[in-house]
């Protein structure tokens, strides 16, 4: 049973109330994140009127004729009670002291944030990198609903500081990500939002301290812990932030998101509480209880080294190969040290004088398919094919397989050959195939048709048309750049 998440469906006072809140608590906390301006556009002055300003300040010539004086803003004095920030002083002096934890991160929200905000309990797991200890390994795991949702979702997600893995059970795959990143996609942006809320941060107190008031309130108890408790108005009277520091460890129990605009022309109120319950400290943990594990039958995405790391090695003659068509083309580098990453060096020599750019006559193979029946090119001809270069190791070719379901729903007749490269495994690459959902034929051990076709990148992906000539050639995939528009183009004016 799939768990995607279904949006919630607001009335329209409640997604009134929501867009309003989104844009008040917005623009409340970006003026009370930034920092003063000492040169923000006043007053405009003709040219020639006398500067009133003193000369240290910046003037703007416009049109010749017209000069805009910068007038400094005075910073607004923040009323912040000394013994709060002394407080703040030491919970972060206890932060730096702490090198491992454990913990259940609790979130709810109350009122307007009430499915606004990603609800539930998930486990924490966080440790100081060993390498570099200003970055922290995290896992979190557990049931979490989704910002809007209707349902949780299992979430487990790791994290090293500036890589991000996770499961996404929708999509039976491991996905993995360089970050900071942004995906709408629930199963990543969920434990993200999660890992936000955690104090490793350098500055973990940063809006306590932008605030425009902060305060001292009475101590409450927050899963057994007597803590102190801050608050922090925020500029523009309607967001603040309580926090609550234990008083024996000074560690954080709960963080607590306000907004309340009773006093104003659109009156609203709620919280988002986030609590750290069952929190210890200084646990036994390592490196491998950060390692995600893979299910069966589940697509892996990889980062670039670890690509390159899975990469089956090229035999030295091919490498050979390799290298001289690269000097006689006058490109430097050899073997598979030149790689970079999404453009691995072809799976055999390339043939110098390759009939691979658009209009040639598409070189002619013949393949087995998963069958043992033999698909020869050149016997397709009288209808579009196209031809995808593809690696099971590769989670760009994964990808742009994805992307081709949606060509042909669109053209069932349309013949789509995956040539798989460089493949060490023939059941996993039958099993990554299988997991495409893509209406193709496989053709294993295409290396030799890769090197007629002049494949420098993989993934690669060929049209060829009805008379058997290259109509389309795309190498390499991402998001900003990917071939399936031009290939939709060219298919309808066939």
């Amino acid at each position: 049973m799939s768990n995607r998440t279904t949006p919630r469906r607001f009335s329209r006072p409640v997604a009134c109330r929501a867009a309003t809140l989104a844009a008040l608590t917005g623009v409340a906390i970006g003026l009370a994140h930034a920092e003063p301006v000492p040169g923000r556009a006043g007053r405009a002055q003709p040219a020639n009127q006398p500067d009133t300003q003193p000369a240290s300040q910046p003037t703007t010539q416009a049109n010749q004729s017209l000069s805009v004086q910068v007038e400094p803003v005075p910073e607004t004095p923040r009323d912040h009670d000394p013994a709060a920030i002394a407080l703040l002083d030491q919970a972060e002096r206890a932060i730096a002291e702490v090198n491992s934890f454990r913990a259940t991160l609790k979130v709810d929200g109350t009122q307007v944030f009430s499915g606004t905000t990603d609800e539930g309990s998930a486990s924490i797991l966080a440790l100081r990198s060993p390498d570099e200890p200003q970055k922290w390994l995290v896992r979190i795991t557990g049931p979490i609903t989704p910002e809007r949702g209707t349902r949780p979702i299992d979430i487990d997600a790791t994290f090293n500081g500036v890589r991000m893995k996770w499961l996404d059970h929708d999509d039976r795959s491991v996905g993995a990500r360089e970050l900071p990143m942004r995906m709408l996609e629930p199963w990543f942006a969920v434990p993200d939002r999660l890992r936000a809320k955690l104090w490793i941060s350098p500055n973990p107190f940063a809006s306590e301290r932008a605030s425009e008031r902060l305060t001292l309130e009475a101590r409450e108890t927050v899963d057994g812990v007597e803590c102190e408790v801050l608050r922090a108005q925020m500029a523009g009277g309607t967001s603040y932030y309580r926090l609550f520091l234990g008083v024996a460890d000074h560690l954080p129990r709960r963080a607590v998101r306000g907004f309340d605009s009773r006093g104003g022309s659109l009156p609203m109120v709620g919280t988002e509480v986030v609590d750290y319950t069952s929190l210890t400290t200084d646990v036994d943990l390592s490196p491998d209880d950060f390692v995600l594990k893979h299910p069966e039958g589940y697509r892996i995405e990889q980062f670039p080294d670890e690509a390159r790391a899975m990469m089956p090695p090229i035999s030295p003659d091919a490498a050979a190969a390799i290298a001289a068509s690269r000097s006689e083309g006058g490109l430097d580098g050899e073997g598979q040290g030149a790689l970079q990453f999404n453009v691995p060096i072809p799976p055999g020599a390339i043939p110098p004088n390759a009939a691979t750019r658009s209009g040639d006559l598409a070189p002619d193979f013949d393949l087995n398919d998963l069958q043992g029946q033999v698909v020869r090119l050149s016997s397709l001809r009288g209808q579009p094919v196209v031809l995808l270069f593809w690696g099971s190791w590769n989670p760009w070719a994964t990808k742009l397989a994805r992307e081709l379901r949606a060509i042909h729903d669109e053209n069932p007749d349309l013949k789509i050959l995956v040539l798989a490269v460089r493949e060490r495994s023939p059941d996993k690459m039958r099993q990554s195939f299988g997991n495409l959902g893509l209406t193709a034929t496989l053709l294993g051990s295409a290396d030799d048709a890769a090197a007629r076709y002049d494949v420098a990148a993989v993934p690669t992906l060929v049209l060829v048309d009805a008379d058997g000539r290259i109509r389309l050639r795309h190498a390499g995939f991402n998001a900003s750049n990917s071939p399936i528009p031009a290939l939709r183009e060219a298919l309808a004016g066939d």
